[in-house]
């Protein structure tokens, strides 16, 4: 019998790199030898290094979006070398199969293991394909699915859910939550994030609003995250004098405990990135989503309609007017408190998996594909 070993690709975002991670330690608690594929550099392999998985880096880039003749050279050439480098570590490392997660470092990952005969799956958290995925998915043995894709249909497809955090396993009561954050028990709280890709019209908007609601000294709790890339610019805006009066503002570069710090939220304002969908959804947690304007094809609009058409999540758009949109939608919330409740309603209409059993459905599928090649 041939040693369980696989080639696992993903980075570049949180919503691509978690979710690789939490199927790779999956399947290293079932004896597999797990070799992990980053791009150089990547913002995530500090915490790949603390998983203590085997993993390599490779020079790869997304494909360009403008028209410059030596973009387009620079791309392939460093396609074609990360191809090559990853056709060698396949002939030495012997996997038995290859799992991308939509990355533009999956593409070459899983274009050399097809090449190497190696079995082949792709797993796309966002209701859209990207490119990599969408140019995989012709070869791929098993397609996993962390969303409906209402666009494609393919026999290949199993709907699992996306692998989230094992710290929401534990559950808080709101109150709980907001006792250890020195929040009031009672009054409608927002969390505000957004996300590895940063949000500074977000962040922006934000500030200006919670300054102009305190000075109307409505009733709400904010508790708000900015990323680390921008914490001290958000900081200055708020000023240090504004923060250190209002117990209701909380302002934090990132937590590290979000299962409390979604708890304490009566509603979540976010970007519509897979991985934070994923953990909205396994929360039933409403949201007011406000889509990256530049994600790739899109994406996570479509990501946000899944929300939005169940009832459960209210789109704003990053466009013209987009303070005054929010300013609406988060005086309706603080005046309205309980329309939070019906919003919760709407997640009974969705049919999706239980994301924190996501990534122990992948690695039956792929252990039961094992056995079947086997025989």
């Amino acid at each position: 019998m041939r040693r369980k070993r696989i080639l696992i690709a993903g980075g570049g975002t949180a919503g691509h790199f978690y979710p690789a991670l939490a199927v790779a330690e999956e399947l290293a608690k079932r004896g597999w030898q797990v070799l992990f594929v980053v791009k150089s550099k990547d913002i995530c392999l500090s915490h790949l290094a603390e998983s203590n998985l085997p993993y390599i880096e490779i020079e790869m880039a997304p494909f360009p979006r403008n028209f410059s003749p030596l973009s387009h050279i620079a791309f392939w050439r460093k396609l074609r070398r990360a191809h090559n480098l990853l056709k060698k570590i396949c002939e030495d490392f012997f996997p038995e199969a290859a799992l991308g997660f939509g990355s533009y470092v999956s593409f070459p990952a899983l274009t050399a293991a097809k090449s190497s005969r190696i079995g082949v799956f792709i797993h796309e958290s966002n209701a859209k394909f990207g490119i990599a995925n969408k140019l995989c998915s012709k070869f791929a043995d098993i397609i996993f699915l962390g969303l409906p894709l209402k666009t494609e249909k393919n026999k290949k497809m199993e709907l699992v859910g996306t692998p989230i955090r094992k710290i929401f396993i534990q559950s808080h009561s709101p109150i709980s939550a907001r006792r250890v954050l020195n929040l009031k028990d009672e009054a409608p709280t927002f969390l505000v994030m957004g996300g590895s890709q940063g949000a500074q019209e977000i962040n922006k908007a934000i500030i200006e609003l919670a300054k102009h609601f305190c000075e109307k000294n409505l009733d709400f709790q904010l508790i708000h995250l900015s990323g680390t890339r921008d914490f001290e610019k958000v900081k200055s805006g708020y000023g240090e004098e504004f923060l250190s009066k209002k117990r209701n503002i909380k302002l934090f570069a990132y937590r590290k405990d979000m299962d409390q710090i979604y708890a304490a939220a009566d509603i979540v304002l976010a970007r519509a990135g897979a991985s934070t969908l994923a953990e909205l959804i396994y929360l039933k947690k409403p949201a007011f989503l406000v889509p990256l304007p530049s994600s790739a094809a899109g994406h996570q609009l479509f990501n946000a309609k899944i929300l939005a058409e169940a009832g459960t999540g209210k789109i704003i758009l990053q466009k013209e007017n987009f303070r005054k949109t929010l300013e609406t939608a988060m005086l309706e919330f603080v005046k309205n408190p309980s329309i939070k409740d019906k919003m919760k309603e709407g997640y009974k209409k969705l049919e999706i998996a239980n994301m924190l059993e996501s990534s122990g459905k992948i690695a039956d599928k792929i252990e039961r594909w094992r056995l079947k090649n086997e025989n």
